[in-house]
């Protein structure tokens, strides 16, 4: 390919029309993810104090359904306390599951499928369920590269939607990127219809890369992208720093990098001696910026390259910042010989990330004029 080969980014956001609420698949993802945290902090504990305590293990059980919250006692002494069926499965879980594994429920699985790898159990008899009950067992966090695509079905009333997804990708593959956001009330289908474009994509085989934002990420400093670049690397949770290196390390030099490492090993946290440390934090926020908007244009360079931040509305300002660099930088990735680009640089507002292309999810039966 040339140097003015037509290669281009496309950004999609995802952004929720009333904030307040969170998404389905979250609370999910997290409780798997603290639960890989307390088993990596548990072998770590146990190495240190093998000589001074028993057999020590650790039982994780994992559910997904409503519940009923409330506060217990006095003025004096308050407890919390959580009630429901979700809760007494999920000690069930715990009760049979061997030590140092997570056992999960049926709703968490659907929930988490796609994120983590799971064992089938089949059924379990556990005490209190007259029926047997569908069991997995926690493996791990997938990597970007692994994500696993399911099936989409019912995928009612978004042809017009789709289509203007669709529409963006073919101009992606023409060489004309941009930026799009999804906006729509919560549960409304974004998330279902992202899924059905990154099946389109994949099939075009266009590379996809999924970032997503926390419901407390505003105190999470560039997250959405830390989380991206593990997940793109194969950086797993209990990883030494030195494996950790050598995965960044061998992910640039794919892509043909070898600058500004430092300050992509410093948002992992995986740098040594804190090469950085004597930057102002001024030059440390230019040098990581940079560091990231070079990634994600060598890796738009090498294929047409769509990149979806989920949640927006609870990314943290410096993330924020860090998105407008990014699409600032792959502005003039695809340039014609006549100098027009083949990318547009959209201005990111300090709260919101506003685009050229801007699809509102209405519930089916909308009208949308």
């Amino acid at each position: 390919m040339g140097l003015f080969a037509l290669t281009a980014l496309l950004m999609i956001t995802s952004v929720f029309a009333s904030w307040e609420s969170v998404t389905e698949r979250a609370p999910a993802h997290y409780a798997l993810m603290v639960a890989l945290d307390m088993h990596r902090e548990m072998q770590a504990t146990l190495k240190q104090l093998r000589n001074n305590v028993g057999e020590l293990t650790l039982h994780v059980g994992v559910n997904t359904g409503h519940v009923i919250a409330r506060v217990l006692g006095s003025d004096v002494r308050l407890d919390y306390s959580v009630l429901g069926d979700a809760v007494i499965l999920a000690q069930r879980l715990e009760s049979v599951a061997p030590g140092g594994s997570t056992y999960v429920g049926e709703s968490t699985y659907r929930l988490a499928g796609q994120r983590f790898d799971f064992e089938p159990l089949g059924e379990l008899a556990l005490k209190g369920k007259a029926n047997p009950v569908p069991a997995w067992r926690l493996i791990a966090e997938r990597s970007q590269g692994q994500a696993v695509l399911t099936p989409i079905s019912g995928l009612v009333g978004r042809q017009v939607e789709l289509a203007q997804v669709s529409a963006a990708l073919e101009q992606l593959q023409a060489g004309s990127g941009g930026v799009m956001s999804i906006l729509g009330e919560p549960g409304i289908g974004k998330s279902r219809l992202l899924q059905a474009a990154q099946d389109q994509g994949s099939q075009a085989k266009v590379r996809w890369l999924n970032a997503r934002c926390l419901s407390y990420g505003a105190a999470l400093a560039y997250w959405p992208y830390a989380d991206l670049l593990r997940r793109l690397c194969g950086i797993g949770r209990d990883m030494s720093v030195s494996e950790a290196r050598k995965r960044l390390a061998d992910q640039l030099a794919a892509t043909g990098l070898t600058r500004n490492a430092v300050f992509l090993q410093q948002l992992l946290g995986i740098a040594i001696n804190d090469e950085v440390g004597d930057l102002q934090p001024e030059a440390f926020r230019r040098g990581l910026h940079a560091a990231v908007a070079e990634l994600v244009a060598a890796l738009a360079r090498e294929n047409s390259l769509v990149l979806t931040i989920e949640d927006v509305h609870w990314a943290d300002l410096s993330s924020l910042e860090l998105t407008a660099d990014v699409i600032r930088a792959t502005a003039t990735l695809a340039r014609h010989p006549d100098g027009r680009h083949d990318l547009v640089a959209m201005h990111v507002e300090t709260r919101l990330l506003p685009s050229r292309r801007r699809l509102t999810c209405r519930p089916e039966g909308t009208s949308q004029g």
